[in-house]
């Protein structure tokens, strides 16, 4: 976290933060394929940033502090277009006034819960077996808490807000990228590459599997048929997701769908 004299440094060092710059805040939850999608949007030459800064949106300072926490960690970096974060835990709060500004583009998407629960499970299988996300209820509960929270804010941003199905990115990619293009009018569309960067992999900066660090979309579909649901919650999860999901599309600005 940056201090006030680390901030003064930071700006010094790099006048041209205080330029204006839009923000590109995409809100979603663990193991959606946002990893994939920050890097392929941060290859841009439009877009700095493409991992999760684990900070909050409170007002528009805190989107000050983004681009001060961003510069201090990237100093070689110019300010872009665009900066991007992610947001997936919902302890890192998120005003809806922060996202009603000109300057902000928020960017909701969700995965079904078929593929996201045992994702996330398995990841905590290989950092963190003493963690709550390890077990299936606890993954269960973040999975269905995140999605009460982002539609809360979806009601609130209605028809100010992009939707994208975060199976699109695979199963779509050259419609999916187009949209994100046009969306956010760049100079030149997304490309289905990227390169890695100092944090592709590292710390809780994102996605740690091999198949990030490829450089290209991988196509092959995950396989959790021996996942071991409780009774009836696989078939409850998927109704609710599909509910949110359809309550999103219809309250977003446009969207892009698997």
């Amino acid at each position: 976290m940056t201090t006030l004299k680390t901030s003064l440094e930071v700006v010094l060092k790099n006048p041209n933060i205080l330029l204006p710059q839009k923000h590109l805040l995409l809100l979603s939850h663990m193991r959606a394929n946002t990893s994939l999608i920050g890097h392929l949007l941060g290859n841009h030459d439009d877009i700095n940033g493409y991992y999760e800064m684990h900070i909050g949106y409170y007002s528009w300072k805190s989107l000050i502090r983004q681009k001060i926490e961003f510069f201090d960690a990237h100093p070689k970096h110019v300010p872009s277009l665009y900066l991007f974060d992610k947001i997936l835990h919902s302890e890192h709060y998120v005003a809806p006034e922060v996202l009603y500004r000109d300057n902000v583009i928020p960017l909701f998407s969700l995965r079904n819960p078929v593929d996201t629960i045992p994702s996330i499970v398995k990841l905590y299988s290989k950092v963190n077996q003493k963690h709550e996300f390890f077990t299936v209820a606890g993954a269960i509960d973040y999975y269905e808490q995140r999605l009460d929270v982002l539609l809360n804010l979806a009601r609130k941003l209605a028809q100010d807000f992009y939707y994208v199905d975060a199976e699109a990115i695979k199963t779509k990619t050259d419609e999916t990228l187009t949209y994100l293009s046009q969306v956010l009018t760049l100079s030149h569309p997304l490309k289905p590459t990227y390169r890695s960067n100092v944090k592709t992999g590292q710390g809780d900066s994102g996605d740690h599997s091999e198949n990030l660090k490829k450089g290209f979309i991988s196509t092959t579909p995950s396989n959790y048929q021996d996942f071991n649901w409780p009774h009836g919650e696989r078939d409850r999860l998927s109704q609710k997701y599909q509910d949110v999901r359809n309550e999103m599309i219809k309250l977003s600005l446009s969207s892009c769908l698997k």
